[in-house]
């Protein structure tokens, strides 16, 4: 109880044996969160946060730890190294200096991001199964993240946080569609591959009052003849 309490997720009355909610654990409890991962999630929260740090943040949940989830093997630091060479954005935490490997957390990352960058690499190395219980928990807990960072919003009276709550939903749709921040609209249609939107780029559609673009979204394809 008192560390419900300590992690802001409940209120406990001194005087009366009332326990009230808070907005905190109504999100950890809809989304069925550990408590830790929404203490986490509002001490990380910062106005003007990035895609990268966002991921990062996510990534450092708690559910993470289970090794149900996503376990750390024996000799699978030297793998996650490799993986960090070509996936789009540093992991800047989940290092430990004193045994020379990474743990959960950035494996978490890792793999997350190399289903960001599918259209861009080969992603045979990752452990699909790993990867498929990290996304299907990391989806879920993006959008305990969305909600915290729509409370700090609201806290701060919307003074840079909007603008965190937008990452959070960016990331959300990311994670759910499978693409990078600068990836082309085309990819979020099913079984569009590079050589599919590269030329589809090099097609053009003309609007109403007769100008030319590229075709880069779907609403273009709607209107290709």
């Amino acid at each position: 109880m008192k560390d419900l309490h300590d992690s802001g997720c409940i209120d406990v009355s001194e005087t009366e044996d009332v326990v009230t909610p808070m907005n905190l654990g109504m999100i950890a409890t809809y989304y069925q969160a550990e408590y830790t991962t929404l203490e986490m999630f509002a001490s990380s929260v910062r106005p003007h946060l990035r895609i990268r740090e966002a991921l990062e943040v996510l990534c450092a949940a708690s559910e993470f730890e289970r090794s149900m989830i996503c376990k750390l093997r024996r000799g699978e630091s030297a793998l996650i190294r490799e993986q960090m060479k070509r996936i789009p954005m540093p992991v800047t935490s989940g290092y430990d200096t004193t045994t020379n490997t990474y743990d959960v957390h950035a494996k978490a990352n890792v793999l997350m991001q190399t289903y960001l960058n599918q259209h861009h690499q080969d992603t045979s190395t990752a452990s699909t199964v790993d990867r498929a219980k990290c996304l299907s928990v990391g989806v879920q807990l993006c959008k305990a993240l969305v909600d915290v960072a729509a409370q700090s919003n609201q806290q701060n009276n919307g003074v840079g946080s909007l603008t965190t709550t937008l990452v959070c939903c960016e990331l959300s749709q990311l994670l759910v569609q499978g693409m990078l921040p600068n990836d082309s609209l085309l990819y979020q249609i099913p079984h569009f591959t590079t050589a599919i939107v590269e030329q589809c780029h090099q097609q053009t559609v003309t609007d109403d009052e007769g100008n030319t673009s590229p075709v880069d979204s779907v609403l273009d394809i709607l209107d290709m003849e």
